[in-house]
């Protein structure tokens, strides 16, 4: 997971973001508590990218919304300090 979060931080497209980002929701899906400490780091790595996104991209905050849904569920003990910024 963290080769993976380094590596999103380098993404140079938006069609490389997106498959970062359904990485980490089937990861998350997958193996449930384990993706735990992971899981704030990359929730803000996300949100780090979605600011910089534009105002079309609507595939991509579709996908990062699929992405938080996943992880809420799967890991939600894990989510204290960003749960308020999620919502």
């Amino acid at each position: 997971i963290l080769t993976t979060t380094a590596s999103m931080k380098k993404v140079s497209s938006k069609e490389q973001a997106v498959v970062y980002i359904i990485f980490f929701g089937s990861v998350s899906s997958v193996i449930k508590d384990r993706f735990g400490p992971f899981a704030v780091d990359v929730i803000r790595l996300v949100q780090e990218y979605l600011s910089r996104l534009e105002e079309g991209d609507d595939d991509v905050k579709e996908s990062i919304l699929n992405m938080y849904n996943i992880i809420i569920r799967s890991c939600p003990r894990s989510l204290d300090e960003v749960f308020d910024e999620l919502l």
